[in-house]
């Protein structure tokens, strides 16, 4: 198993976008996004030497901002559910899509999926939390 922090504030898959160009309709992925998953894409390459083959488990926790209104005296000091947008299938896409052809050959290979959004710790940051590892190593732990 690998087990890596992304420490960047979790961003969500943003929809592609449509211009038209000389009467073309071009349909791209905005910039926010493209440089999102690059930066996941080169902080996971440091963990991989190259692409896990075969099938894959994922588990992915995002530890999102916490807003001023949950840092109250009486408000939980540890990470607390975080229940609005962006949503969880979002932000999880950004992710998948960013480790294609660096953790794994294509996002595909996914067959075990574990996803988790959190409002950080009263004293953390905003970061990801990723574990991954082939069906191989999945079979001899049980």
């Amino acid at each position: 198993m690998i087990e890596f922090t992304i420490n960047l504030a979790p961003q969500p898959k943003a929809r592609p976008r449509v211009a038209v160009v000389k009467g073309h309709a071009l349909v791209y992925t905005p910039k926010k996004t493209r440089v999102f998953e690059a930066e996941v894409a080169a902080i996971a390459q440091q963990h991989f030497p190259q692409p896990l083959k075969g099938p894959v488990i994922l588990n992915i926790l995002f530890l999102l901002p916490r807003p001023k209104t949950l840092m109250r005296r009486k408000d939980p000091e540890d990470e607390i559910p975080h229940i609005t947008r962006p949503d969880l299938d979002n932000l999880t896409k950004s992710i998948t899509d960013g480790l294609n052809g660096v953790a794994y050959i294509d996002d595909r290979q996914i067959w075990r999926l574990n996803t988790s959004k959190l409002y950080h710790s009263k004293t953390g940051h905003p970061q990801i939390r990723i574990k991954i590892w082939g069906i191989e190593e999945e079979e001899s732990r049980l």
